[in-house]
């Protein structure tokens, strides 16, 4: 095995993401941490297993629910100001 080739080895096992079926949501290890994301939001603390991660999705549901609100208003006010600022 050459130098690439294990690095293509570690690279795949630090990083994986997967679509949580019928959601925005993604999955998503690094460096053996799971957490959820949507889009290029993370969303949920990080956690050491894949199942405690998804876990949150139903027992930390307030948390989640206000992740996203902020982000959207954040969104909102980047999107007002780009307006803005063009005339």
């Amino acid at each position: 095995m050459n130098v690439e080739e294990n690095q293509n080895k570690e690279n795949s096992s630090l990083v994986e993401r997967e679509q949580i079926p019928k959601t925005p949501f993604y999955i998503n290890k690094h460096n053996e941490e799971w957490f959820i994301t949507m889009g290029k939001h993370i969303i949920t603390h990080k956690y050491p297993t894949k199942e405690e991660a998804m876990d949150c999705l139903t027992d930390e549901k307030w948390f989640v629910i206000m992740t996203i609100a902020h982000i959207i208003v954040e969104q909102y006010n980047e999107h007002k100001k780009a307006i803005e600022d063009q005339g």
